[in-house]
């Protein structure tokens, strides 16, 4: 301590220094301790406050420590919200209109030369402007990333960005689309702001391209200018572009005396032109009702003439100025004429429909309830129902029907309407593909056969043939007999053949339609050679004796009596052997008893063990013992 003290008797109000920080450094402990405590301290050494230089008043020397603790300045807050906000000069005040630190010191001293660096900057620019600006705009964008400063705005205004080399402007539909050029500046951020005369539709955009609508029918001119980080450059101009949109909702109906059109005005459209153009190609100007439609009376039934229907706006100058037009066609109706040429292929699950199209005249095409067309005529139009109903309607010249629509009908009419009158052409038929059947079976019932398969979605009829001993040919095999069945009387009553003789028989199921054959599928059924059997009590002395009898012209095969209890044997193990008879055995009755251990009662039954004899019983039910 006394060293310090020797150091400091060595410099001009060395010790005086001193003593104020150990005075001060006191005081401001005791703010911890309250305001009470400040003052108190202060009054009571009133000597250390001369001899510190400090306020000799205690309450003021109290007040200015307590303020000073409790109050502190916010000049570093003003310090670094200036450096952050780019206002450097603001900073530089700031630091140099107090006291500060050595640290603070050298943050002063740099910021100062950073301000001189810029200032340099921004007068180097400003020498640059009228040779080179782009290189001068380039050098005050650079100092305004790190300053905030008028100048530089300014300087940015007197080096404008280079306007877009062209602009341009060109209707598409019911908009403008406005294109132009990329400046050719370089420095800075470029963007461009659109303009609609005093309207800016569109502000700091980097596109190229932009659409608009602006109010139709007046003329529109469009402005771009060169925005370089925000500051307006130069600009450029396009032509002038006049937006008129078509009319809206055309139609045109036809009557047997007149053509009529209607539409709607699109908005700021003022009426509209009609040009008739006759096939001649001779034009006439047709009067508009309101501008909304026109109805032409000075045409010819059955010439189809082309309408050009044009918008009109109301120009510059009171020169008006028209759209583009639409067209549409419109005719009378004449006479109707008949479609003679009406054809059909099949498509997978649709039919395709084509003909010769006659102008204006839509072309019904029709399938009748039973399949039979009416012969060709003209009649009155609600007469035409006698065609059959609707499946397509058409004016092009073709139409596609699908399947499900014919509901399995294969004639179609082409009706002809025009106005009041309709003309039935020449009916047409859809030749669908043979296609083989599907799923043929045969189920035999003693000497009938029933026949049953799928049919394919257009077959109508098929043939049916057959024959013993080898599968038929073909639909006209000279060697099988033959019928031909329809699908409705397949559906009532099916398919029976009645095959007595014994053997294989083969039938053969092709779909036929209009004297062509499809593929013929086949299924084969045997009908087993029959032998007749009895069975009957011997005489009343030999008790539990049964006598089985084999009859009729044919051999008898080798046979297996079988014995049940319960039910009926189904197969010859099924159940107890009780007999067998060799294929040469007797022709008179066989005796043979049923074993006492079957419990009753027993049902009987006699198998052949041939598979290509079948024994039959006259009655099946009296094989009981009961």
């Amino acid at each position: 301590m006394l060293k310090i003290v020797e150091q400091a008797l060595e410099e001009p109000e060395g010790l005086s220094r001193l003593l104020r920080h150990e005075f001060l450094s006191e005081l401001s402990v005791a703010v911890l301790l309250g305001y009470q405590e400040v003052s108190f301290l202060a009054a009571a050494e009133p000597q250390r406050s001369v001899a510190s230089g400090l306020p000799r008043d205690p309450d003021t020397l109290a007040y200015a420590v307590w303020c000073r603790r409790t109050h502190r300045s916010d000049w570093e807050s003003d310090y670094r919200q200036a450096v952050a906000d780019g206002r450097l000069h603001a900073a530089l005040s700031v630091l140099s209109s107090r006291r500060l630190t050595e640290d603070w010191e050298r943050v002063r001293d740099a910021l100062a030369a950073t301000v001189d660096r810029l200032a340099a900057d921004l007068a180097a620019a400003r020498e640059l402007e009228d040779t080179a600006p782009e290189d001068a705009a380039a050098r005050y964008l650079a100092a305004g990333r790190e300053l905030t400063d008028p100048s530089i705005k300014s300087g940015l205004r007197r080096c404008p960005a280079a306007a877009p080399a062209e602009v341009s402007a060109r209707a598409h539909h019911d908009a403008v689309v406005i294109t132009w050029w990329e400046s050719t500046s370089t420095a800075g951020h470029l963007t461009y702001r659109v303009s609609r005369g005093g309207t800016v539709i569109a502000d700091d955009t980097d596109a190229l391209v932009l659409s608009d609508v602006p109010p139709f029918g007046v003329p529109t001119s469009y402005t771009v200018q060169t925005l370089r980080n925000g500051v307006p450059g130069e600009m450029a101009h396009s032509g002038e572009v006049v937006l008129t949109p078509e009319v809206l909702d055309l139609a045109v109906e036809s009557t047997m005396l007149s053509v009529h059109g209607r539409w709607r005005l699109p908005s700021g459209a003022v009426g509209a032109s009609v040009t008739r153009v006759a096939p001649s190609g001779e034009t006439a100007v047709i009067t508009t009702l309101d501008g909304t439609g026109f109805d032409d009376t000075a045409v010819v039934p059955g010439v189809q003439y082309r309408y050009v229907v044009r918008a009109r706006y109301p120009g510059r100058a009171g020169e008006p100025g028209d759209s583009a037009g639409l067209t549409v066609h419109g005719e009378c109706p004449g006479d109707p004429r008949q479609v003679d040429d009406l054809r059909a292929d099949l498509s997978g699950d649709t039919v395709e429909l084509t003909w010769t199209r006659q102008s204006g005249t839509p072309l019904v095409i029709r399938v009748p309830h039973d399949g039979v067309a009416p012969a060709p005529q003209v009649l009155r139009a609600a007469d035409a129902v006698v065609a059959g109903r609707v499946v397509a309607v058409s004016d092009t010249g073709r139409a596609s029907v699908p399947l499900a629509d014919l509901a399995g009908q294969r004639v179609l009419v082409p009706v002809s309407v025009s106005g009041p009158l309709a003309a039935i052409g020449p009916a047409t038929r859809v030749a669908p593909p043979l296609e083989p059947v599907s799923g043929l079976h045969a189920r035999r019932f003693g000497p009938q056969v029933v026949l049953t398969w799928q049919w394919p979605m257009w077959a109508t009829d098929v043939r049916v043939a057959w024959r013993l001993d080898g599968p038929p040919t073909g639909p006209l095999d000279p060697q099988a007999t033959a019928f031909e069945i329809s699908r409705s009387a397949y559906a009532g009553r099916g398919a029976r053949i009645t095959a007595t003789l014994p053997g294989e028989h083969w039938f053969g199921v092709s779909v036929v339609d209009s004297g062509r054959f499809g593929p013929m599928v086949t299924v084969c059924s045997t009908r087993l050679r029959e032998v007749r059997y009895n069975v009957r009590r011997a005489a009343w002395w030999r008790r539990g004796e049964l006598l089985v009898t084999v009859h009729g012209p044919e051999p008898a095969p080798d046979i297996a009596v079988v014995a049940k209890s319960g039910s009926r044997p189904l197969a010859p193990e099924d159940g107890v052997e009780v007999l067998r008879l060799p294929a040469l055995g007797p022709s008179e009755p066989v005796r043979f008893r049923v074993p006492r251990h079957l419990r009753r009662p027993v049902f009987l039954r006699a198998f052949s063990l041939d598979e290509t004899v079948t024994l039959v019983h006259p009655a099946p039910h009296l094989l009981v013992v009961p």
